[in-house]
């Protein structure tokens, strides 16, 4: 008790730019810790009392401008470092309360004050190019005896999906831009799909091998084969992973690099271009596949899988990699007009998240953008100057 009534007097001093060096290194090590986020909610919900029903720019400016400018001024070394937890908080809590009130910029023709496009459905696709439109709601479908949801309700019965064919047919999974969606296979494997993924898989398995095809983003949970030793192999753009029980996730979107990143169990990544090149990778381990070659290298797992906890990471990446994944899970185009910044983030967002508050935290990296008509997200000149 007698700690939380520190921290508002510190919030207090902040709200008014009165904090001293040392208590804001107080505020922001409360900030990152664990029992941070209620008491922080309650505070901004106390001082929004204290102002008007609706809450405009300047308001918002004045509950997180002051935090903003000590927290890059402390972090502005040679190669930009931007962190995201409290204005990330302060602002999704702020916007959250806001009463029709929308970001608009000068240049933007309409209101971008959205979450991501949940309207949208995973789509299973049979081989006869027959499409049905999966439920949200469940969240995933199983492949076994027909095509079932997790709770045992149907989706095609074995006569639908021509099973009786002598030969395995190809069936695809894809999930929409904003959306994810899980599969169990019929080996009893699961994969669980990022947004704007696709995995193509056969009704049944052979005896000999069990493989898979996926564009995009999912994770694996592999069982070993009721047959014994047959290897699951997960085809992508330029490589083949090949493995026998384990747990791994592969991000293989075509505007990237093809990454690997294991959890537990061994993997084989091979390429699949004439060099053959392959590498074996141990848990923590990742494999980036450019251009033929592959680099592995050790990661933190819990940014690699960020997005199984629905939460960003935008720890150690560039802003076109932030971008790259903000836009698949808002549904935006991203442009640059000029070379994109070479501003390095760190920490993340949940992807609950408003687009409003991932684009205030670009204002705040000094970065210039606008938000057109067709969901268009254009990077400009860079606000600021990291010349020596």
């Amino acid at each position: 008790m007698e700690n939380h009534e520190h921290i508002r007097k510190l919030f207090d001093k902040y709200i008014s730019d009165d904090l001293t060096d040392a208590e804001f290194d107080q505020l922001l090590a409360y900030v990152d810790s664990a029992e941070a986020d209620g008491a922080l909610s309650r505070l901004i919900q106390a001082e929004v009392g204290r102002r008007d029903t609706a809450i405009d720019s300047q308001h918002i400016d004045e509950l997180t401008g002051n935090v903003e400018k000590r927290l890059f001024a402390k972090t502005r070394p040679p190669k930009r470092f931007i962190g995201f937890r409290f204005v990330a908080i302060a602002a999704s809590l702020l916007v959250s309360m806001t009463t029709a009130w929308f970001f608009l910029w000068p240049t933007k023709t309409e209101p971008i004050d959205y979450t991501s496009p949940r309207d949208g459905h995973a789509t299973l696709t049979l081989a006869d190019g027959t499409t049905v439109e999966l439920s949200s709601e469940h969240g995933g479908i199983v492949v076994k005896d027909g095509i079932t949801y997790p709770d045992g309700s149907l989706v095609m019965d074995n006569e639908e999906l021509n099973m009786e064919n002598e030969r395995p047919a190809l069936n695809s999974i894809t999930t929409p831009k904003g959306g994810t969606y899980s599969v169990t296979l019929p080996d009893g494997s699961t994969v669980r799909l990022n947004a704007a993924s696709t995995i193509t898989y056969p009704n049944r398995f052979d005896a000999h091998q069990r493989k898979i095809l996926l564009e995009g983003e999912a994770f694996f949970d592999i069982r070993p084969a009721p047959e014994g030793n047959v290897p699951f192999v997960v085809a992508t753009k330029g490589q083949e992973v090949t493995v026998l029980g384990t747990t791994f996730n592969i991000a293989a979107y075509p505007d990237d690099d093809a990454k690997t990143t294991l959890l537990t169990g061994s993997v084989k990544v091979e390429s699949t271009s004439e060099n053959r090149a392959s590498v074996t990778l141990r848990p923590g381990e990742q494999a980036v596949l450019a251009a033929g070659t592959f680099t592995k290298r050790a990661v933190a797992l819990a940014d690699e899988v960020a997005w199984l906890d629905n939460r960003f990471s935008f720890q150690d990446k560039t802003l076109e990699e932030v971008l790259k994944e903000v836009g698949r899970w808002y549904d935006l185009q991203i442009h640059y007009d000029g070379a994109a910044p070479q501003t390095i983030f760190y920490g993340g967002a949940p992807r609950e998240a408003r687009l409003s508050t991932i684009l205030q935290l670009l204002e705040s990296a000094e970065i210039t953008f606008d938000v057109l008509e067709g969901r268009r997200l254009v990077i400009t000149d860079r606000r600021g100057s990291d010349s020596p």
